[in-house]
């Protein structure tokens, strides 16, 4: 279960990284920069200028929720 929240965090904290900020890489995944960075700017156009990608953001960025003990 915790295991599980923590790998969301990471999961989030690179996604959040890599979306804000631009490290000078001539190449991501196969992308060239440029691509990647029209990419990762329409992202953060679409998560910052929503309320459904701001709600994502602010939901990821307090933590899941736990899991109901019921749940598992």
């Amino acid at each position: 279960m915790a295991l599980a929240r923590v790998w969301q965090g990471e999961r989030f904290s690179g996604w959040m990284t890599n979306m804000l900020h631009n490290f000078g890489d001539t190449e991501v995944r196969d992308l060239d920069a440029q691509t990647f960075d029209r990419f990762t700017a329409s992202q953060a156009d679409y998560h910052l200028s929503t309320v459904q990608g701001r709600r994502m953001i602010a939901e990821q960025y307090v933590g899941v929720p736990y899991q109901s003990l019921d749940e598992i």
